[in-house]
């Protein structure tokens, strides 16, 4: 394996894949085992040698100046890269964290494994699921977390201006505004205002319009038709079970 000849500039001067005296590569191999990596011809051994382990999928960097074979075989030669060891950190994480996790540093000299934050606002939050949809409520989209109200999982709401209350398509006054539909039961729950929720029951057939209902709170795959009543698209029956959820802006109102 030949040497760099030229200087390879990383602007992080403590890439610990680099040698921190020159910034330079000194060699490098892609070996399949530990054997395989301690059999390396020793005219071709140096200082900084990156090695990449096949049976480990790692890579590491041999750290001392002697290529002789007690020391190309001795492990503690052989420094880990990019996972456990950081450069200028006296306090490492310890192993490699779990699924989810970010690495945190304090700024300074320590670094420790922590759960990301829930992707969350103050009043708004888009959810996504990696599970499946399994009972009422389950849901993914866009929600707010505003009023004090006491809600009911499944029901349409509308934001009246301080606090949510049942929408109903009898009058423009329940059926003109922001609509939103309860994600859980119980006192200031978030309230799904864009995306897919699943409900107890569906109105119609997978496939089918929505329209808001005259019965508070509710849904139909039948359009209003009485005088005064409130025509408003509220999404579609998804597959019987769910529906997406997104209210039109445009209302018509019978007359």
């Amino acid at each position: 394996m030949p040497l760099y000849s030229d200087v390879l500039q990383n602007t992080n001067s403590n890439a610990p894949c680099l040698n921190v005296n020159d910034l330079q590569i000194q060699g490098f191999g892609i070996f399949a085992d530990t054997a395989a990596r301690d059999a390396l011809n020793a005219t071709i051994r140096t200082e900084g040698y990156l090695a990449c382990m096949n049976d480990s999928d790692k890579v590491y960097i041999y750290t001392s100046s002697s290529t002789a074979d007690v020391d190309w075989t001795n492990t503690a030669n052989w420094q880990l890269t990019g996972v456990d060891t950081l450069i200028g950190l006296t306090d490492t994480p310890a192993g490699y964290g779990t699924t989810g996790q970010v690495l945190t540093t304090n700024g300074t000299d320590a670094a420790t494994w922590e759960d990301a934050p829930s992707p969350v606002g103050i009043d708004l939050a888009l959810n996504t699921r990696d599970t499946a949809y399994a009972v009422p409520g389950d849901h993914e989209g866009t929600v707010l977390s505003i009023g004090a109200a006491s809600l009911t999982v499944g029901t349409v709401y509308y934001w009246n201006g301080s606090d949510w209350a049942d929408a109903n398509a009898g009058a423009v006054a329940t059926a003109d505004g922001l609509m939103g539909v309860a994600t859980d039961t119980g006192v200031s729950p978030d309230v799904l205002v864009s995306g897919i929720i699943q409900l107890a029951s569906v109105p119609g057939s997978a496939g089918d319009v929505l329209y808001l209902d005259t019965t508070n709170g509710t849904l139909t795959a039948t359009a209003p038709t009485g005088s005064t009543q409130i025509v408003r698209v509220m999404g579609h029956n998804l597959d019987g079970s769910r529906i997406y959820f997104n209210p039109s802006s445009d209302w018509l109102e019978i007359v």
